[in-house]
């Protein structure tokens, strides 16, 4: 297994689930604050990462993340976005190198923002953070924030509003469905890219499973990449756990 320092590409895939897809099962029965739904068919998330090149072809796996079992949050929180989430990653020893912790936010415009913390090998290193953006005047699609184990602010990420991903999300071309998330430093110099890529039509269609490309920036630490690693897993859930 390589060591994830060395390394400057990896694709972060998600494992197909289908019963996620044909979900006829969501039953509305609201709670007081409008979340909840019974969603009988919402499945935890698998991930694995794997070393890859630049065209982001498949080399070599690193690590496996699993998301623990919750099973009323999963049946019973809607949009699934909303759950609180506790992540382990694996190596290929089954050791737990990384864990992740997002914490039940109930979200209103600035207030309450979704937040990830993680930890690398039992030693915090840093949070994810999505802030409130107003999109028609930035131009942006989304926008996260990672900050180390100072509260200092390490890199942005942002997803550009107009582009293929954003506005064709139907088309069945590859160009059509790729959504690009740049990353910035402190300053605000674009030094990396987070990008999700189509994965064919069947995954696409017929399951939930998402895939991501990433290039690290290229004096980024083993801690910044795995709090990048840990962003990505926070994008599929905000943005693309919800369809």
């Amino acid at each position: 297994m390589k060591s994830l320092d060395l390394i400057q590409q990896v694709l972060l895939i998600q494992q197909a689930d289908p019963q996620e897809r044909f979900n006829p099962c969501i039953f509305p029965l609201y709670c007081s604050c409008g979340l909840c739904f019974v969603n009988c068919c919402e499945q935890e998330n698998i991930y694995q990462l794997i070393k890859s090149d630049e065209n982001f072809e498949h080399r070599e796996f690193i690590y496996k993340f699993t998301e623990e079992k919750k099973f009323f949050l999963q049946k019973c929180c809607f949009p699934p976005s909303h759950r609180s989430l506790e992540i382990k990653g694996e190596n290929i020893y089954k050791e737990t190198i990384i864990q992740i912790e997002k914490p039940f936010k109930c979200t209103f415009l600035c207030f309450a923002r979704p937040q990830m913390l993680i930890n690398y090998k039992n030693l915090y290193i840093g949070k994810v953070l999505e802030p409130f953006t107003c999109q028609i005047f930035t131009c942006l699609f989304h926008e996260l924030e990672i900050y180390d184990k100072n509260d200092s602010l390490s890199y942005l990420l942002k997803a550009q509003l107009f582009q293929g991903g954003v506005f064709c999300a139907s088309c069945f071309g590859n160009s059509c469905q790729i959504i690009e998330y740049n990353i910035f430093n402190r300053n605000d110099e674009k030094v990396g890219s987070i990008k999700h890529i189509f994965d064919g039509l069947q995954k696409e269609y017929c399951t939930k499973a998402d895939k991501f490309g990433i290039t690290f920036p290229f004096d980024a630490t083993v801690e910044e990449k795995v709090l990048i690693i840990c962003a990505t897993i926070l994008i599929d859930y905000l943005l693309f756990e919800n369809f």
